[in-house]
């Protein structure tokens, strides 16, 4: 079990792990879409604070960079690329998609190398973490019902 989640956190990023926790401790639907929509909301603050260049100290910058990609790497995906002619609607796109190098972090980092007005980002990417999270949870919601109906 712990290999399937492990996977799952790779190559579907946080966004999905959530709400698959959420159901399997028995939150319920909206519980988890609910917890998820919060948690990427608060990665949007974090995000964009780290970008900013917070005042952290020299062992802190060291782990977040080790953590998440770097500029450089992320401004190069085809993804990036594609979504930065769109502009604001590129970056809703992009925070709604629950893949690795697309979601939130991608969105933020897009926002501010573009340097796109904050307020206005926020909104956008709030607006796509929504859509985002309800197509996952519809989504895996098919998914696990189709499952009990063939097991069933």
């Amino acid at each position: 079990m712990g290999v399937i989640l492990n996977a799952l956190h790779y190559f579907f990023n946080k966004f999905i792990i959530i709400p698959v926790l959420g159901f399997a401790s028995g939150l319920g639907w909206w519980n988890a879409y609910f917890i998820a929509v919060v948690i990427d909301i608060v990665q949007m603050f974090a995000y964009f604070y780290f970008l900013e260049g917070a005042g952290l100290n020299k062992k802190i910058g060291i782990m977040i960079s080790r953590t998440f990609p770097s500029k450089n790497s992320v401004s190069r995906t085809r993804m990036v690329v594609k979504m930065r002619k769109h502009g604001y609607w590129g970056i809703m796109i992009l925070a709604a998609l629950p893949v690795y190098m697309g979601g939130m972090y991608s969105a933020v980092l897009l926002s501010h190398i573009m340097k796109l007005k904050k307020k206005k980002s926020y909104i956008f990417l709030t607006v796509g973490t929504i859509i985002g999270s309800a197509i996952l949870v519809i989504g895996l919601k098919a998914i696990w019902i189709l499952i009990k109906s063939v097991f069933a």
